[in-house]
């Protein structure tokens, strides 16, 4: 009596031949290697190319090689089928999966036997669930084809606060970081503003060194020449508010010249 292992291994390398897609994929976790994932992809029969589901893909876990003991589940992505469907096969073929431990064999090419054979009745399990349209077989005549429904998903109320609480929580991280951002670029801005003036000043140093003629400071007076310039200044004389100019100012000499001038 061959054990779970060595059974395992024979019949994947059976599936190999019969070119039966399959992964073995153990686990890496603190439980290594279990769980087994098993990996397969049932192709449709010949005689079910009316649909445009081309292949069944199964996963068997195997939670341990104490027993032939595995759970099937149906990967409906990549049967590009819908949940509901996949849910159903899923239920017929744990229902009808049953590893023989008398025989120590896990069954492997008998499910396989199994998808193949219900494969038309599988997918026609949950109504709805295809559409019927005209199409053409592979050699172009006319022939009635069956497609995956688009049908609505099924929206999860709790999944759906989730996936509002979720937007709510990026949006607030979003908001702060736009905030850190302008933050540093208003930092960033003023030290530029800080390093353009020292490099205006330091221009400058500069260009008094090369030529001190061209950058002269304002000259600032001593006490002593304040007070000699003032001195200046009230030398030139005041004019008094209530006298002109010397120009217009009375001459009665030249007032009587005149008079006698003009035979007065």
């Amino acid at each position: 009596m061959s054990n779970p292992k060595d059974s395992l291994k024979r019949e994947c390398l059976s599936l190999q031949q019969r070119e039966v897609p399959f992964k073995l994929v153990p686990s890496t976790g603190p439980t290594a290697p279990f769980p087994i994932s098993l990996s397969v992809r049932v192709a449709a029969p010949d005689n079910c190319n009316m649909f445009d589901i081309y292949e069944i893909a199964i996963i068997l876990t195997i939670a341990s090689f104490d027993a032939f003991e595995a759970t099937i589940s149906v990967d409906a992505k990549a049967s590009g089928i819908d949940k509901s469907l996949a849910s159903a096969i899923q239920t017929t073929l744990n229902n009808a999966y049953k590893p023989s431990a008398p025989s120590s064999s896990w069954r492997l090419e008998a499910l396989v036997d199994l998808i193949e054979r219900d494969y038309r009745k599988l997918l026609m399990a949950v109504p709805g669930t295809l559409e019927l349209y005209m199409g053409e077989d592979a050699n172009g005549a006319s022939m009635r084809r069956y497609a995956p429904a688009i049908l609505p998903e099924v929206i999860d109320p709790s999944k759906a606060a989730e996936e509002e609480a979720e937007k709510q929580r990026q949006k607030e991280a979003d908001e702060e970081a736009a905030r850190e951002y302008w933050r540093l670029k208003k930092l960033e801005d003023e030290a530029a503003e800080i390093e353009r003036k020292k490099k205006e000043a330091e221009l400058r140093r500069l260009e008094v060194e090369m030529d001190p003629g061209s950058f002269e400071k304002a000259k600032v007076l001593s006490k002593k020449e304040r007070e000699e310039q003032d001195a200046a200044r009230d030398k030139q004389g005041k004019r008094q508010a209530k006298t002109g100019s010397n120009k217009k100012k009375f001459d009665p000499e030249a007032h009587a010249a005149r008079k006698v001038a003009r035979g007065e």
